[in-house]
């Protein structure tokens, strides 16, 4: 595999693009233009320094199956409204929360299972006597810590139960049931993830137990901690990082939803249902290309506990027969199955939920799948220049019957366009053997051939997306925006380039990609249980 020169691609695209103001002087991933560190706004700070103590909502997935988990598979379909979003990510801390804006939504949810669970009691309370105040406190007992997440007071359960019996005296046994479930659910002690510390304490202060645990579970299963879990969190051993580490290798046959969020999110392939609307590719392979997604991301990071190399090399996946087919692939039979693909596809970045999320109205799709890969995942930040009309100084650049490959040269070479075009663009090129449904091809419509061969700055010359995608995995800048978006999804907040994500991408690199032990890295870290609290 190609090795990557990151100081020589670094000073290539500052080059390349500094002249028009395009490139910002700094990728994303925490380094500058020289490959040096990154002292700008978006670091947290000097090496070492922690996260502030907080509280953050539970994710719609999070809310989702947690209250599966509380009250069973059938429950309502209501969930949470959808939080604020960063660099594509997800799930942010200091912008998930319930305020004026998403209130009555959050309250319509809650009384809709409120209502619900009024006609469930007997089943939601597990009680052999329903109907009897000794069942209210056995329903209290085991209901309420498992919401919380944590021991709960005997004033708490207290306080829970004056409010059955205040409703119970009004309006009978089985409303004052459902109204006690939803005054559950509505407390913040449920609807939000703490992270604070022990009472009382300020400074840089160590996570509690229950605390931890919750960021493990939540962080790599969508879910609270299990039974195990809670035990480990009961004896008091989570400061432990060896205790940590040995609770992560044993949820890593669970983590599918963290590795299929983060990809799916970090490559942009939230895009997929909107832009394959734009393309014309039938609901049916978008569901198909969806769950090729997500069962190959599941099947590589966590059954075969692999590597980020295989994710974008892998020249295999699993798909059915329909999907199969537009991939040039034979196929065993019917449903779900393994298959090998052609030569032409390696990996994420040549499958059909991240071909057809960067396709384009247009024939090409050489601006959004090179944006896409140079901005998103390598993490360069790039700002066109202010003033000028992208589409009318496109327009100007070539003849209204020039080839794709014509027309990027010339964007290249232009003074308004170049800068910003000069590096993404030959990106995209090598995509262009996949048209905007994820076929292979050789022609345009128009009948013009597809060129895609380029030379990539730090990667070399390459023809296929495939070939680009095999440069990519061993490319610093790559390899660093993986950890940062990696660190952003599991803890809520972009850190940057800090010592933290530093020794976690040590970590990756040391075990040839190892998406486990980046995973262990990062959770055994001091910064993933310390916080700071009142004064620093």
């Amino acid at each position: 595999m190609t090795m990557i020169n990151r100081r020589w691609i670094s000073f290539a695209i500052a080059a390349l693009m500094s002249a028009t103001g395009c490139y910002e002087g700094r990728g994303q991933n925490g380094s500058d233009a020289d490959g040096g560190a990154d002292d700008g706004d978006e670091e947290i700070g000097e090496p070492g320094e922690r996260l502030d103590a907080r509280v953050w909502r539970l994710s719609p997935a999070q809310f989702t199956q947690a209250v599966t988990e509380l009250l069973g598979e059938d429950i309502p379909a209501g969930t949470l409204p959808a939080g604020a979003t960063e660099h594509g990510i997800s799930g942010i801390a200091a912008r998930d929360v319930i305020d004026v804006g998403n209130v009555s939504a959050v309250d319509n949810v809650m009384r809709q299972l409120g209502t619900w669970a009024e006609a469930r009691g007997p089943e939601i309370s597990r009680c052999d006597a329903y109907g009897t105040p000794a069942c209210v406190d056995e329903f209290l007992a085991w209901f309420t810590p498992r919401a919380y997440r944590r021991p709960v007071a005997e004033d708490e359960l207290a306080q829970l139960r004056a409010v059955f019996d205040a409703n119970q005296a009004d309006h009978g046994h089985d409303y004052a049931f459902g109204s006690l479930v939803r005054t559950v659910l509505l407390s913040p002690d449920f609807l939000y993830r703490t992270e604070i510390g022990p009472l009382g304490k300020t400074g840089r202060v160590v996570l509690t137990d229950f605390e931890i645990a919750s960021a493990i579970a939540f962080s790599m299963t969508d879910r609270g901690p299990d039974a195990e879990l809670w035990a480990v969190a009961t004896e008091g051993g989570l400061a432990d990082p060896d205790v940590r580490e040995a609770q992560v290798r044993r949820l890593m046959a669970e983590s599918a939803p963290l590795w299929q969020r983060l990809f799916r999110e970090w490559l942009g392939m939230s895009h997929l249902h909107s832009a394959a609307q734009a393309a014309g590719v039938s609901p049916e392979l978008v569901a198909q290309m969806q769950e090729e997604y997500a069962t190959f991301v599941a099947e590589v990071a966590v059954s075969q506990r692999g590597t980020l190399e295989d994710l974008f090399t892998a020249s295999y996946t699993w798909a059915q027969p329909e999907l199969a087919a537009l991939y040039g692939a034979a196929h065993p039979g019917t449903g779900v199955a393994r298959i090998d693909l052609p030569a032409e596809r390696a990996g994420l970045l040549t499958r059909g939920a991240w071909l057809v999320s960067h396709s384009s109205s247009r024939d090409d799709a050489v601006v959004r799948r090179g944006m896409a890969v140079f901005r998103d995942a390598m993490c360069f930040a790039i700002a066109p220049p202010p003033g000028v009309d992208i589409l009318e100084e496109n327009d100007k650049l070539t003849e209204p019957d020039a080839t794709v490959r014509e027309v990027v040269e010339a964007r290249a070479s232009a003074p308004q366009c170049g800068g910003c075009h000069a590096v993404p663009d030959p990106v995209g090129l090598a995509f262009e053997v996949f048209d905007n449904n994820g076929r292979l091809r050789d022609h345009y419509t128009n009948g013009h051939p597809v060129e895609p061969e380029v030379d990539v700055p730090g990667i070399g010359v390459v023809a296929s997306g495939a070939e680009l995608s095999r440069g990519l995995v061993a490319n610093e800048a790559f390899q660093a925006c993986f950890v940062r978006r990696f660190a952003h999804v599991f803890v809520g907040h972009d850190l940057g380039a800090v010592e933290w994500t530093e020794a976690a991408r040590d970590a990756l690199l040391e075990s040839d990609g190892s998406l486990e032990e980046l995973l262990v890295a990062f959770v055994r870290h001091e910064g993933f249980i310390e916080r700071y609290k009142g004064a620093k």
